[in-house]
């Protein structure tokens, strides 16, 4: 039985990521540190000869995906909306207060998560390819890890916490296999041992 193997990224730092902006839907650009990290991303998996690449349509993720997979001949980046962070409404563009709550602007939960595994089920269930690329967003992929244990039953490597499947910082490396009957397994979470900068908290996450 064949196993997809499906390397999850977040996209490289931003300057609202260095100023505790929440960004949601706002189409931000990489900073120099996160133009380095992607680069830095690139030379840990160098050696993955990637079968497709599906980007969020945000151009920090665009920018990310176009630095891992440069000089790869024939192998494009394919835009997503799907992937798209989850809209923050009108906290987009402020800086991040845990006192103050996203009101009814902001992107329904329940619809945030439909978006998310929609997507998954229909590239898991759909795509022939063996080795995928994904790069998005901290929010858009600890939810989607965090559904894909509690709500698709996939397993998860030894001392994997279920609290740190929420967390995921900038440029760190998920990698998430599924076999051919839709069972799969969080092999790596949160793995930026190939980054040596200091990392932003991504208050994406925390709104």
């Amino acid at each position: 039985m064949s196993r997809r193997v499906i390397y999850v990224v977040r996209h490289g730092e931003t300057e609202e990521n260095r100023e505790h902006i929440i960004q949601g839907q706002l189409d931000t650009k990489l900073n120099g540190l996160g133009i380095e990290q992607a680069k830095k991303t690139a030379n840990a998996l160098k050696a993955v000869e990637f079968d497709v690449v599906y980007a969020s349509s945000l151009e920090r993720a665009v920018h990310t995906a176009e630095e891992i997979v440069a000089g790869r001949r024939g192998l494009e980046v394919t835009r997503q909306d799907a992937l798209r962070e989850r809209h923050m409404g009108e906290k987009q563009g402020k800086r991040y207060d845990p006192s103050v709550s996203l009101d009814k602007t902001a992107e329904a939960v329940d619809a945030f998560q439909t978006r998310i595994l929609n997507w998954w089920d229909e590239m898991t269930a759909s795509s022939t390819a063996e080795t995928v690329l994904v790069v998005g967003h901290g929010a858009w992929i600890g939810r989607l890890l965090g559904l894909l244990v509690h709500k698709r039953g996939y397993g998860v490597t030894d001392g994997l916490q279920d609290g740190e499947l929420w967390f995921v910082k900038n440029c760190s490396i998920q990698l998430i296999e599924v076999d051919d009957e839709q069972r799969g397994w969080v092999r790596r979470w949160g793995d930026v041992d190939h980054l040596e900068s200091s990392l932003a908290e991504n208050v994406d996450s925390l709104a």
